[in-house]
């Protein structure tokens, strides 16, 4: 499955490549942000994204980000999945020297929201990704007769926290029609238990299994 996505993952970089070529102006996802720190019972700090290689070569510059758009909608998605609801919000976001820092909020109250950010704070995930538009850019030599981009000025359009750093196009390819989720089973609460004790709905838990293998 992840050569099955890496391959992919190269086929849509050709695609995007041949799309600013045609000046399309098509949105861009670079997965190499990661994070900064984590204290326990503040906000997440991240680095969405620095001035400098990603695997193929493309630089972002750091002093070309345009963030005002952005920050009238500051969503925080997940994969740039826009059929998943926001799992949070940035609540802050800016250049600072050669990276482009963002703290964000979880929606604590959103069962999948609480779920991903217990992978942050476990360090089961660590990656964040950009979408963004290019606004001015060009095409530089690097070694070996490939070619990569510097993106001088861009636009952000959205920050995804990711689990495999990727285009999301290919995952989605690679994946199907799965999509990732969380099995909530109803609970037996303690005035329904006979015993005295909460239990889960062993037939819910079960369904859900069925219908993920079968889908």
């Amino acid at each position: 499955m992840l050569e099955n996505i890496r391959l992919l993952d190269l086929e849509y970089r050709e695609k995007d490549l041949e799309a600013l070529r045609a000046k399309a102006a098509p949105i861009l996802y670079d997965a190499s942000g990661h994070a900064q720190r984590f204290d326990p019972g503040q906000p997440m700090t991240f680095v969405a994204n620095e001035e400098t290689p990603n695997c193929y070569g493309d630089v972002i510059i750091a002093a070309g980000w345009q963030l005002d758009n952005f920050k009238k909608n500051p969503v925080l998605m997940f994969s740039h999945d826009y059929q998943v609801a926001p799992v949070g919000t940035v609540s802050r976001i800016e250049v600072q020297g050669k990276q482009l820092i963002a703290t964000i909020k979880w929606d604590e109250e959103d069962p999948f929201a609480a779920f991903i950010k217990g992978k942050y704070e476990r360090n089961v995930m660590r990656a964040v990704s950009v979408g963004f538009q290019p606004l001015e850019y060009h095409e530089m030599d690097i070694k070996q007769g490939k070619r990569a981009i510097s993106f001088d000025k861009s636009e952000l359009l959205e920050l995804s926290v990711v689990a495999i750093p990727a285009h999301p196009g290919a995952l989605r390819q690679a994946m199907g029609a799965r999509r990732f989720q969380i099995i909530t089973p109803e609970i037996i609460t303690v005035e329904d238990d006979a015993h005295g004790l909460s239990a889960f709905d062993v037939t819910t838990i079960r369904a859900a299994m069925r219908k993920m293998r079968e889908g």
